[in-house]
């Protein structure tokens, strides 16, 4: 057998018969797509999916349609999940049925067989039209876990001949090697079908227009063992007038003047209050037999019983509350306090009277102040909570059921990690307790949908603890996770919590990264590099800024004692270096020395001297030559060192020594 369209004519799937869906096949963009080589695999209650029995059928047109037919082994369970994959083309549908277990009405081995109709092996004297034939084995029925078993609703049934027609046709047609089942439809039991068999086959009850059932006879009694009742008979033991009318039946309501002859109660329990708007007739005596309950006769009109002195017949009443009274009690309980003039009876102060009934001392003695005033306490001016209301803040899902996991789940650069959701449940009363069953947890994502296939089996390590484990592996999306428990203990309880796949940026510290780290250390030298301190205390013997600018003061004084004042270059006015020397009270070597200490110096404190040059060559001769302020100037001869002095202050002149 294959797959086949006329199993879809079931208005659902039944178990253990073969049933047919129709499978849409999309692409990416949701178009219609026929699927290359189509690989169906089913699974059976929950296990593992393997290969399907039939296979998916493409209708042709290239409209992205199959015909798939769930074999009869398949529909033998109570849910069927099926995954219809392709090599190429379309997206992989999925699909789920549930089958339904139907009572069985009656079995047999058919008589014949044909297209579209099955004879059955005995006649069922009853309409079976609407239920269902599913062939069980021989032709057309049985194989491997009753893989071929087909299921047809009968549109007809012939209890004369016993031939059941169906729809659609068989996919294959049965015949008298075929073994059966009548199945009733949802909602129908054997019972009830039978409840309208008739003793003769194929006879109906008649209702008419007016919803009415017309009978011949009929029998009174709960086997039909009664006399049989004609409708002459019934109508004879009924009034002719309709119920509430005038010596009618007594309705529940308002009844017409009703006359009886005799009126006997027998095994009274329970009379209350009766209202007549007009006259109660009692012509014979009104005997009321083991009454325990008998309420009042609001009688607005007479009240009259017939009797030779013609007015009401005495009231022997032999009990009060099961106290037996003597024929004085009544009279004189009625006599104390009455008064004949007023036809008032005046109330007595019965504490007065009345004994201290047993418990009522008890009762005035605990009732203190203080328990008063926790009756005060209830008069809130509102409802006060009772036990339901308490009940229900108990049973609420926040106080039986708590459940957590971490908020952010990170993706992992390679391969999976897991994460634990763990739930906890509570009894009424907040002590921990176990679920009467385990409890189910589900996960959606916002853009991935149903995610449970990433939780693992529930375990319970400890009473009232449930945990799983979500593994997120290194493709899963970024996304919000909406996981949702249920949980029963007595009542179902649900809760969700929320967490969210993420991503954060990694960098790793390589071997590479360790050796280019050690190559710059391994540069660095071995003393202590210097700082502040240890360069202050190696220039320590530097001339103060007063010694320096008396250095400077003193080389223009000399210059403008020996030459004047004025521009002064080397070509046109050279200074004998060695008088300039001795005028200043230094020795040959003195004036060098000097400059070069100045040059440490303004190395390191950058105050007073903004650059100099100093060439590499012994120098010979010397000339000083001297420039106004504002006219830096450096001057190298390609023989001669160089020094070139700046002053940043106002006062002093450029100085230019040439060596």
């Amino acid at each position: 057998m294959a797959s086949h369209v006329s199993h879809a004519a079931l208005p659902y799937p039944i178990k253990n018969a073969r049933y047919s869906i129709l499978v849409p096949f999309l692409d990416d963009d949701g178009d219609p797509t026929d699927p290359m080589t189509p690989d169906t695999e089913v699974s059976e209650d929950g296990a593992g999916f393997a290969d399907a029995g039939e296979e998916v059928t493409v209708i042709s047109g290239s409209n992205g349609m199959g015909v798939f037919t769930f074999t009869g082994k398949e529909t033998n369970n109570s849910a069927v999940g099926a995954a219809f994959k392709v090599a190429s083309g379309p997206k992989v549908p999925l699909g789920a049925v549930y089958p339904r277990n139907l009572p069985i009405l009656a079995s047999g081995t058919a008589s014949a067989g044909a297209a579209g109709t099955l004879t059955l092996a005995s006649s069922i004297t009853y309409d079976i039209t609407n239920c269902f034939l599913r062939t069980t084995g021989g032709t057309g029925g049985g194989g491997t876990g009753g893989a071929n078993n087909q299921a047809r609703r009968i549109i007809s049934y012939n209890t004369s001949t016993q031939v059941a027609t169906v729809s659609p046709n068989w996919e294959t047609t049965p015949d008298a090697t075929t073994t059966y089942d009548i199945l009733c439809p949802e909602g129908v039991t054997p019972a009830m079908l039978q409840t309208m068999n008739p003793a003769t086959p194929g006879r109906k009850p008649v209702i008419d227009a007016n919803g009415l059932i017309d009978a011949l006879t009929v029998r009174v009694g709960p086997t039909g063992a009664g006399t049989t009742q004609t409708a002459r008979d019934l109508g004879l033991a009924l009034p002719a007038v309709a119920p509430g009318a005038a010596n009618g039946l007594l309705i529940a309501g308002n009844n017409a003047d009703t006359t009886f002859a005799t009126w006997t109660v027998t095994g009274l329990t329970q009379l209350q209050s009766v209202s007549l708007s007009a006259s109660l007739n009692i012509t014979q005596d009104l005997v009321v037999n083991g009454a325990t309950g008998l309420g009042s006769f609001d009688i607005s009109g007479a009240f009259t019983a017939t009797n030779a002195s013609n007015d009401i017949r005495g009231i022997d009443i032999k009990a009060l509350n099961g106290s037996t009274q003597s024929l004085l009690d009544l009279k004189d309980f009625a006599d104390l306090g009455y008064n004949p003039t007023t036809h008032s009876v005046v109330l007595v102060d019965a504490i007065t009277l009345c004994p201290d009934s047993a418990g009522v001392t008890t009762l005035l003695t605990r009732l203190t102040a203080s328990r008063a005033g926790y009756l005060d306490n209830l008069n809130v001016g509102g409802p006060v909570s009772s036990q339901a209301d308490i009940n229900a803040l108990n049973q609420s899902a926040s106080r039986r059921i708590i459940m957590t996991t971490v908020g952010q789940y990170e993706r992992p650069e390679s391969a999976t990690v897991t994460y634990t959701v763990e739930t906890r449940t509570f009894d009424g009363d907040g002590a921990v307790t176990n679920a009467d069953t385990t409890p189910t947890l589900t996960a959606t994502g916002t853009i991935s949908g149903n995610l449970s296939a990433n939780l693992s089996a529930a375990t319970n390590p400890a009473t009232g603890v449930y945990r799983w484990t979500y593994t997120v592996s290194s493709a899963a999306t970024k996304e919000e996770i909406r996981f949702d428990v249920s949980a029963t203990m007595s009542t179902a309880f649900t809760l969700s919590v929320y967490s969210q796949v993420v991503d954060f940026v990694s960098a790793t510290w390589t071997t590479a990264d360790a050796s280019n780290l050690t190559a710059i250390f391994n540069k660095l030298p071995v003393n202590n590099i210097a700082d502040q301190t240890l360069l202050a205390a190696a220039i320590d013997d530097l001339p103060t800024n007063l010694e320096l600018d008396a250095v400077v003061v003193d080389i223009a004084a000399q210059i403008t004692t020996d030459h004047g004042a004025g521009l002064y270059t080397r070509n046109t006015e050279p200074l004998d270096a060695v008088g300039t020397r001795a005028a200043l009270g230094m020795g040959a070597a003195d004036l060098d020395d000097q400059l070069a200490e100045l040059l440490a110096f303004e190395q390191y404190k950058k105050a007073h001297l903004t650059s100099f040059a100093i060439l590499n060559e012994t120098p010979t001769t010397a000339e000083l030559h001297v420039w106004p302020v504002g006219t830096p100037h450096i001057e190298d001869t390609g023989e001669l060192e160089v020094i070139a002095l700046s002053r940043v202050d106002a006062v002093s002149p450029w100085i230019e020594a040439t060596l």
